[in-house]
């Protein structure tokens, strides 16, 4: 049985439900891929060149006077729990909201989760919405602690963070930035007691490889997640049930074109339905 990881292009929404879950890439995974394939097929190397959803969840909440950005893994991924939901309410409200206690506390005590306070970045630009900070690919150890962690949890850690470095400076990227929410905007919109999300995105090389712990443009059908598909073998019958197909129910609006968009993805990949 083959594992083999690929990509799909297409809207988060859409693209989401034909991944087994837990395969779906973080940004230092990919960034690991595009090193590895660089080196075996150089000028043949396609993954630099594609745009990519990321397995990476940002959550931003206030503790006392600090905003904090939680950056956690998959399996923590708020978004990927309620994932029509979460796509409905960024394209509509520009932030996934959440009140719910116990699953922000979930991604806070999570041992794969990164904790950073945004005052320690850094940030600059004077955008009412966002910040970054740079990271310069030949003297990336001028980062400060905080930099330094959040720019090793998207690019690699240790040799797989100077992997990533000397693959984007040999590309001519001499600088790569990391955007993230303002800490101004955070504190304007976050529920009391509760936190706001976006989902994450990684720019092809000619994008010098940004990072966006922040991205709102959840309807970009030019990006793909990159995984193991629901079936591992080629003609096999894939599976889905109608609960999932119908998770959104009628809560919104949108929830003819979100389900029909949803079945046309069944139907064009050979899905079979189930009741359950």
């Amino acid at each position: 049985m083959s594992l083999e990881i690929i990509a799909k292009q297409g809207r988060l929404v859409d693209v989401f439900p034909l991944f087994e879950r837990s395969t779906l890439q973080h940004s230092d995974e990919i960034q690991a891929d595009r090193f590895a394939e660089i080196a075996s097929k150089k000028d043949d190397a396609v993954l630099r060149n594609q745009w990519f959803w990321t397995a990476d969840f940002p959550m931003y909440t206030m503790e006392g006077k600090e905003v904090v950005l939680y950056m956690a893994r998959e399996k923590d991924n708020l978004a990927f729990n309620n994932i029509v939901d979460a796509t409905t309410q960024i394209r509509e409200k520009n932030n996934y909201f959440i009140n719910d206690r116990q699953g922000i506390d979930s991604v806070i005590n999570s041992d794969t989760t990164l904790k950073v306070v945004l005052s320690d970045l850094k940030l600059k630009s004077d955008n009412a919405e966002w910040r970054y900070f740079e990271i310069d690919t030949k003297k990336y150890d001028k980062l400060n602690e905080s930099q330094k962690a959040l720019a090793e949890r998207i690019h690699g850690k240790g040799q797989a963070f100077k992997d990533s470095m000397e693959m984007l400076n040999k590309a001519g990227i001499k600088t790569t930035n990391v955007y993230v929410l303002n800490p101004e905007y955070v504190k304007e919109n976050v529920p009391e007691n509760g936190a706001i999300a976006r989902v994450s995105v990684l720019n092809y090389f000619n994008g010098n490889s940004y990072f966006f712990a922040l991205s709102g443009n959840v309807v970009n059908d030019g990006r793909r997640l990159r995984g193991v598909l629901l079936t591992s073998e080629a003609g096999a019958q894939k599976v889905y049930t109608i609960d999932q197909v119908l998770e959104e129910k009628s809560r919104t609006n949108d929830f003819a074109p979100t389900q029909i968009r949803l079945l046309k993805n069944i139907l064009e990949n050979g899905y079979k339905i189930i009741k359950g």
